[in-house]
């Protein structure tokens, strides 16, 4: 509701103020909202995606600061936006992953206030539209202090080739992302004594393996299964030796090399003399969840997986 009223104050003081070049202080006077009809704008923007050109802090006078919003900040972006009938696209970069992602849902254009609206929640609303150019307010983030910190922004309509090059740019759908991408499972604790009593002397066999994608999730998708020269590694572990079971030319014949390692019960990984290191996430009488690093033959990139280890035999 707060929101809501702010905003239909701004659009009131908006809609009698007359465009000036700047105030006293050097800001920029905002520009009067121009009406527009619900098909109108459907018109001058459907099939559109539109390209962040700049962005102004609006001051509580109804003038705008002079510098770009996004001057000298760190760990955010603007937002892009798309339209197709009746939907609204947000395409958004979350610094927390990092990752740019996308999110779609319904809109609605209410004539008279030239809000956009998605559900309960205020999208922008349009200061002015044209067949290339899309001038909006709209809420950028709230302050310590509890108030919210409105700018104006200027998009343009972008070209076909800048519409595919944004999909490419902004892959994860945030609302399939936990479908998509789930979370790692949490670290447990083990110890020594788990590790010993528990993994010690068993064989264990690669089950499942995923590319961690993020820092807390992982491809849905089943990571060999994708056509990679990278092999599943199975394990077999004695009281100080490590051995890697890995398939060679011949599937008949697996090749099987053993290395000293060290198991780190602070960290929870397992480090060998050979160069591997995994972080194991659980562990159970008859599996092991682990993080593990792995490097691709031919180009010797480093691949993140988690792995699903059941006890052979």
């Amino acid at each position: 509701m707060k929101h809501f009223r702010l905003v239909s104050a701004l659009f009131l003081f908006l809609s009698v103020i007359s465009f000036t070049s700047c105030d006293e202080d050097g800001d920029f006077a905002l520009p009067s909202v121009q009406l527009v009809s619900e098909a109108d704008f459907a018109r001058l923007t459907d099939g559109k995606a539109w390209k962040y050109v700049e962005s102004h802090e609006v001051k509580d006078n109804g003038t705008m600061r002079k510098a770009d919003y996004w001057d000298g900040l760190v760990g955010g972006a603007p937002v892009q936006y798309g339209f197709s009938g009746d939907s609204i696209t947000t395409y958004m970069y979350i610094d927390a992953y990092p990752m740019k992602c996308y999110k779609a849902a319904k809109y609605t254009f209410e004539e008279g206030t030239n809000r956009v609206v998605s559900g309960s929640t205020d999208v922008f609303t349009v200061v002015s539209v044209s067949r290339d150019r899309l001038c909006i307010i709209r809420r950028q983030a709230t302050r310590a202090d509890g108030n919210d910190v409105y700018v104006y922004a200027v998009y343009r309509a972008m070209t076909a080739y800048e519409q595919a090059v944004l999909k490419q740019d902004y892959p994860y759908n945030l609302d399939t992302m936990d479908e998509d991408y789930p979370r790692l499972p949490e670290q447990e604790a083990v110890t020594e004594a788990d590790f010993a009593a528990l993994a010690v002397g068993q064989a264990w066999q690669c089950a499942e393996a995923h590319a961690l994608v993020f820092a807390n999730r992982y491809s849905k998708d089943g990571f060999f299964t994708d056509g990679t020269r990278l092999k599943p590694v199975d394990y077999e572990i004695t009281a100080d030796t490590v051995y890697e079971i890995t398939q060679g030319e011949d599937p008949s014949a697996p090749v099987r090399e053993g290395y000293a390692y060290t198991f780190n019960a602070n960290g929870r990984y397992v480090e060998t003399q050979g160069g591997t290191t995994f972080r194991i996430l659980r562990l159970a009488d008859d599996e092991m969840h682990l993080v593990q690093e792995r490097a691709e033959p031919v180009s010797g990139k480093a691949v993140r997986l988690y792995c699903i280890y059941r006890r052979a035999g």
